[in-house]
């Protein structure tokens, strides 16, 4: 008899630890619709900041253009130095857009297209003769016809940028040369065009791997996932975000075509930090590295920003040159693996340096001080918003020769004085502004030494 009661108490208190099924199904159902309610929301947020206008974009201000015209007195080297300035190409061959080549006295040069305040110039040839240290005559190579004048366009002399302190050239698909299409694809994410915004195969390695090392070392991510860990989330390696990643690039394929997302992605991706702004997209990463298009770019140049991709700061080519460089290359061995190069080419395009600026385009500290005065008067016209967030071109009167000569004078002159008057160097300083006497335009200002 005793021994029965202990298998009844036993029994029951096995009993008292089963969960009925109707609660079993209360706590599925409202996990279910609590995951339900979760993916909704975070479906709202793709359509709510994908849709429409994705970014804020910085004001771009621009020197004066320079025109060039029949009977100037103007040498072939002083053209030559003023198309070197403009980050021209000196080409052997019949020059792209945005290059020239040069056989004594006589220039042909490819003038970039560019959209004017009057209209948008086209990218086109033109053939220039010198006689006695002027123009003798300016010909349209693909009309063969002589033209009086000609337009090179305004250098980017600084931007204003929004509040974030994002810098953004705003590309289409069709503005990407498709060697860096292919090297994209081929490099970060090779079943783009099959998936459906993840990659079952390389999660399931990367997981395995992760498990191994005790924590978040690989990531297996697709371009879509690339996008949303930028456009969406933060970049924190956890377990939580990588899921939120993971749903949200699910969604987004769901919603939007392939190209839309690539779109999307060659804007935002991040590049690089140049001190408080930070560098997205591939067109902003081409003026940041080597002061030129992205259209202008050599192979092994694109192929240097497709591997920058994939760590901004460690392959950065400025204060990691070698490291950038061996990435670089890899991407190019990439490329003829999947038959996009061949051994010659590969070779040559190898052998190129890696032919980074000191500098981006429109960062110049030699025009702060005219940038500055350009600033007071447009606050006095614009919205602030509008200035800072609209990506609005602002054209200006500043000649960039006339500054870069006035800014020599000063520095050399001031030099000179301190000599002469036995004084120590940088004690002199001065404020100089140089005025078109016909119009009263500012082509040069300076503040100081």
């Amino acid at each position: 008899m005793k021994k029965s009661k202990k298998v009844q108490s036993i029994t029951a208190t096995k009993q008292r630890h089963i969960i009925p099924t109707s609660s079993l199904f209360k706590i599925l159902t409202i996990g279910l619709c609590i995951a339900v309610i979760y993916i909704l929301y975070l479906d709202y947020r793709i359509h709510n900041e994908f849709e429409g206008s994705k970014w804020t974009l910085p004001a771009r201000v621009y020197s004066r253009h320079i025109d060039i015209y029949q009977g100037q007195d103007i040498s072939s080297d002083k053209l030559e130095q003023i198309f070197l300035a403009n980050n021209y190409q000196l080409s052997r061959e019949i020059p792209d857009p945005g290059g020239y080549s040069r056989v004594e006295s006589k220039i042909n040069v490819n003038l970039r297209a560019f959209d004017y305040w009057d209209g948008h110039a086209p990218a086109n040839l033109y053939h220039i003769e010198f006689q006695n240290g002027a123009i003798r005559q300016i010909v349209d190579i693909n009309t063969s016809r002589d033209v009086a004048v000609i337009r090179i366009e305004p250098r980017l002399i600084g931007k204003i940028y929004p509040d974030h302190n994002e810098d953004r050239v705003l590309l289409t698909l069709d503005e990407v040369p498709s060697f860096m299409m292919d090297a994209l694809i081929s490099v970060e994410d090779r079943g783009f065009y099959d998936h459906h915004g993840i990659d079952v195969k390389a999660i399931l390695r990367a997981f395995w791997v992760n498990i191994r090392s005790g924590e978040l070392s690989q990531g297996g991510s697709t371009l879509t996932q690339q996008l949303v860990k930028n456009f969406f989330l933060t970049q924190e390696r956890t377990f939580s975000r990588k899921i939120n990643e993971m749903i949200m690039a699910l969604l987004l394929e769901w919603r939007y075509e392939k190209s839309e997302i690539l779109a999307a992605y060659i804007n935002e991706i991040y590049m690089g930090q140049d001190g408080e702004r930070s560098v997205h997209g591939f067109g902003t990463a081409a003026e940041f590295y080597f002061n030129q298009p992205l259209s202008e770019l050599r192979e092994d140049q694109l192929a240097l920003l497709t591997g920058i991709v994939r760590g901004a700061s460690y392959y950065n080519p400025r204060h990691a040159p070698d490291r950038a460089k061996t990435r670089r290359d890899l991407v190019l061995r990439i490329m003829t693996e999947q038959g996009h190069l061949d051994q010659r080419k590969l070779s040559l395009l190898q052998s190129h340096k890696l032919d980074i600026t000191n500098s981006g385009a429109g960062t110049e500290s030699g025009y702060q001080v005219f940038l500055d005065m350009a600033k007071r008067q447009l606050l006095r016209d614009y919205n602030i918003g509008d200035l800072k967030n609209e990506g609005l071109k602002i054209y200006t009167t500043l000649d960039t020769m006339h500054q870069q000569n006035l800014n020599a004078i000063v520095v050399s002159g001031l030099s000179a004085l301190e000599r002469q008057h036995d004084l120590q160097t940088g004690t002199l300083n001065s404020a100089s502004v140089v005025i078109n006497p016909a119009n009263a335009e500012v082509l040069a200002i300076n503040g100081g030494r």
